[in-house]
């Protein structure tokens, strides 16, 4: 690991950085100086593929302003965004791309195997490191690392916890590990393993590639003496059979290409490079396999792709972050949000079409406060509608009711008669890029825009809302009352509720 006197700190990057992000906006005491703490520090791992919610959490920043800081600091040049597919299975960072539209959300987990669809929710998470112009790091550099470094410190993320004794996966992963080494090109190495304590896998993590000893069911005490050679095309063993092991999980499949089911306990195994070039070997011996298949893992707070693409800032600050043109990305559970101005047509031809726009332009200020208020995004504005994303059902259901209050007060500051229709769904989307701006496609957003359709004013939301949590906090003092909801478009039956203030 580099040192901390071998870690150049460019001082007048950093003040001038720092200068930017004080005068960015107004922050609550110390965040900047926390965050120049952090860059200062003595722990250099500290310093790769943040979490701004870990940040936040340990300096007792709140999670909302911790990620505006990230954001702020890569905006400033003293961090570097990064999106990433997370392996859920083994924490495994299987693929990082510097912008959101190089991410392919199909992968295979070249360490366990794990194949799957990346989705904003989960899989996809988005993380920060500090900027080589302001510190340079050992983890900037991975041809340098050792190979520990390079799967633990630099492929590991940190913020996946196993259920055992609450340990990270990497430190689970560690304590499985019995080798972990190069092996140059004729080189060897011999273990003795019992195969009746669980699987023992074998594979080259930079050559995804692996061989798999599995206990019989009914294992004699004797002993099966292996070679794998590490070759060109992959790992090959001589004199023994191998097949396909897939294991169903609730997050996917678990395929091993080549497993040997043992008939003996005990395992002798010589491991031989036969390429011309260096290769890596880890050998792991799991657990029981019943015991890896049931294992939970629970995660740290962590900044999904769903969530920052939720959030106004990275908006502002990162409007040309774009999914995939080719390939939308999935939101398993996002928040739509529509509105529409009722009656704004006859009012163009009533005032003229320079009056009104000012008045329109005016009243998206006033709904576009009451969504990021409540820590939502305006995606677009559509003629005198806007359609707005939330994290959390009770968050758009207080934008919504903040809204028609606001636009009260407003109508009566301009003498104005505006009338709002508001509707409100969740649910599946695809996050696509059209027309080179970040919009959700799929029938969910379409059910959200056909309920704000559904009346003359005031705000509608479906059963789905109304049955999320903290939305019945949120409608304490309102009434719920069923209206007739034929959707065009929409065979299945969609329960919609108008809410209406409690008459006291």
């Amino acid at each position: 690991m580099v040192s901390l006197e071998s870690s150049v700190l460019d001082e007048a990057a950093l003040e001038s950085g720092l200068a930017e992000m004080e005068s960015a906006r107004s922050w609550s005491p110390r965040v900047v100086s926390k965050l120049e703490a952090l860059i200062r520090g003595d722990d250099e791992r500290a310093l790769f593929r943040v979490n701004p919610l870990k940040f936040g959490d340990q300096r007792d920043i709140d999670g909302d302003e911790a990620i505006d800081l990230f954001l702020h600091a890569t905006n400033a040049g003293l961090f570097e965004m990064e999106w990433a597919i997370v392996c859920i299975t083994c924490s495994n960072i299987f693929k990082s791309f510097r912008k959101l539209e190089r991410v392919d959300p199909h992968f295979a987990c070249p360490l366990c195997n794990m194949e799957n669809e990346a989705t904003l929710d989960e899989f996809i998470q988005v993380m920060f490191t500090v900027s080589p112009a302001i510190r340079d790091i050992y983890l900037h550099h991975p041809e340098r690392l050792t190979l520990e470094e390079l799967i633990f410190d630099y492929h590991h993320s940190q913020d996946i916890r196993a259920q055992y004794d609450g340990h990270t996966a990497s430190e689970i992963f560690r304590s499985w590990t019995i080798e972990l080494t190069y092996l140059e090109p004729e080189d060897s190495i011999s273990l003795d393993a019992d195969v009746r304590r669980g699987p023992l896998i074998c594979r080259d993590p930079l050559f995804p590639d692996s061989i798999g000893f599995v206990p019989g069911p009914n294992a004699s005490p004797g002993e099966l003496s292996v070679v794998v050679e590490l070759g060109s095309e992959g790992m090959t063993a001589t004199d023994i059979e191998v097949s396909e092991l897939v294991f169903e999980t609730p997050i996917g499949n678990v395929t091993f290409p080549q497993i040997h089911m043992m008939s003996q306990a005990s395992l002798s195994l010589q491991v031989i490079n036969r390429s011309t070039e260096r290769r890596a070997l880890w050998v792991v011996h799991y657990p029981p396999i019943d015991q890896v298949k049931t294992a939970k893992l629970e995660f740290d707070p962590v900044l999904t792709g769903k969530r920052l693409l939720t959030n106004s800032t990275f908006h502002l600050l990162f409007r040309a972050e774009m999914p995939p043109e080719s390939e939308g990305l999935t939101v398993n559970d996002l928040t739509y949000l529509f509105t529409d101005l009722s009656g704004s047509t006859a009012m163009y031809d009533e005032i003229g079409d320079v009056t009104a726009y000012n008045l329109v332009r005016l009243h998206f200020e006033v709904l576009n406060r009451a969504v990021i208020d409540n820590g939502g995004v305006v995606v677009k504005t559509i003629g005198d509608a806007i359609m707005a994303t939330f994290l959390e059902p009770s968050n758009a259901v207080a934008a919504a009711l903040e809204m028609m209050s606001s636009l009260d007060d407003f109508n009566r500051s301009m003498s104005a008669s505006f009338e709002l229709k508001v509707g409100i769904h969740r649910g599946f989307s695809m996050a696509v890029n059209l027309n080179d701006r970040l919009d959700y496609f799929g029938q969910n957003v379409n059910i959200a825009a056909r309920t704000q359709q559904l009346s003359e004013v005031g705000v509608l939301i479906t059963a789905d809302v109304a049955d999320a949590p903290g939305v019945s906090e949120v409608l304490d003092g309102y009434e719920l009352a069923p209206v007739s909801s034929p959707m065009k478009g929409v065979t299945e039956e969609i329960p919609v509720f108008k809410l209406s203030a409690v008459q006291t």
